[in-house]
């Protein structure tokens, strides 16, 4: 939920509330479509996070976001236009993603490799 009570939502949808919204979309506080959100991604949304300075992070199955490529991995200025200076990519599915109180991201999936770095597999018992 962003602070003005606007929800976003992800999944794997091509339409919400009767009208076309490409895996991706947000709802004014009252439950209705916000209308002037339509970043769209080309796959499913599995992952969203709301920065602190209103920004979105996106993860999912996509190689598309806002109308630009982007790998897996993307943001979203609070407005839904794509943050251009933000293009990490990974190289399989983005699953989960959530912000330490640092401000760094936490970023689990698929992937192998993440902003050109190896990722390494870990297990939890």
């Amino acid at each position: 939920m962003q602070r003005d009570g606007r929800v976003l939502v992800g999944g794997w949808f091509t339409s919400l509330a009767g009208q076309a919204r490409n895996y991706l979309a947000r709802l004014n506080a009252d439950g209705t479509l916000d209308t002037s959100f339509s970043p769209g991604a080309n796959s499913r949304v599995r992952a969203l996070c709301l920065q602190s300075d209103g920004k979105i992070l996106v993860g999912g199955d996509f190689s598309n976001l806002g109308g630009q490529g982007r790998s897996y991995l993307g943001r979203l200025n609070a407005d839904g236009s794509l943050d251009t200076g933000f293009n990490p990519g990974a190289n399989y599915i983005v699953a989960c993603l959530s912000l330490q109180a640092d401000g760094r991201i936490l970023v689990g999936g698929g992937f192998t490799t993440l902003g050109g770095q190896s990722a390494e597999w870990r297990s939890v018992a």
